[in-house]
């Protein structure tokens, strides 16, 4: 089960380890990662987990990706 905390920054994963720091930016993040992950498999079913776009440069790419996505998210809450 995921709960947010009442401050509304924090995820809380009640399968999680306790001391997981996650914040709610990076709860974000990582499900925008999923389906950045998806999208890049989907559109080229030929890939495998081992090719070239597994490389760290693109690896990067992706997470700073979902971190951008995640900040946008983060400001969508702050529109009344």
């Amino acid at each position: 089960m995921t709960k947010i905390s009442a401050d509304g920054l924090t995820v809380i994963h009640s399968e999680c380890v306790p001391a997981s720091n996650m914040t709610l930016r990076d709860y974000f993040a990582a499900k925008a990662m999923q389906t950045l992950i998806s999208v890049t498999y989907s559109s080229n079913p030929s890939l495998g987990v081992d090719d070239v776009w597994l490389e760290e440069k693109h690896t990067e790419a992706i997470a700073d990706q979902a971190y951008v996505l995640a900040d946008v998210m983060m400001n969508a809450r702050d529109i009344p």
